[in-house]
């Protein structure tokens, strides 16, 4: 009966140490999908605009170099709605300024991660490009 008795807790110290080994396990922590993008980004044309993740939206912070025809504004919405699709990819609203300069659309875009300081981006109707972060 004694060795039933060592057996009975040897087996009941077991479980406890599995469950407190189980129960005891690191959780992985949560990564922020927007981590990647935020700060100042700019296009090919030298405009920038800097994102904020509070709101999901880019606001311009400066004009393209040539902005005479489409008379874009500092401070409008670059992009809004971001929305994180994956690991490093991104659903959104790209501002588009017609030659009139005063029609504004807002087309569904992408963009990826292309490397550590760069975006590839995608907008119907415009040539696809490439944004780098600014240092």
């Amino acid at each position: 009966m004694n060795t039933r008795l060592i057996a009975i807790r040897t087996i009941a110290f077991m479980m406890f140490i599995i469950l407190l080994t189980v129960g005891c396990k690191k959780k992985e922590e949560e990564v922020d999908p927007y981590a990647f993008l935020k700060g100042t980004w700019q296009y090919a044309n030298g405009a920038e605009c800097v994102f904020d993740a509070t709101t999901k939206t880019a606001k311009g912070t400066k004009v393209p170099t040539n902005n005479t025809i489409h008379k874009f504004v500092v401070g409008e919405e670059y992009w809004r709605n971001v929305t994180s699709t994956g690991a490093d990819a991104w659903s959104y609203e790209q501002i588009v300024r017609f030659p009139d300069g005063k029609t504004v659309e807002y087309r569904k875009s992408t963009m990826t991660r292309k490397d550590a300081n760069t975006l590839s981006m995608e907008t119907p109707g415009l040539s696809d490009s490439g944004m780098k972060r600014v240092q």
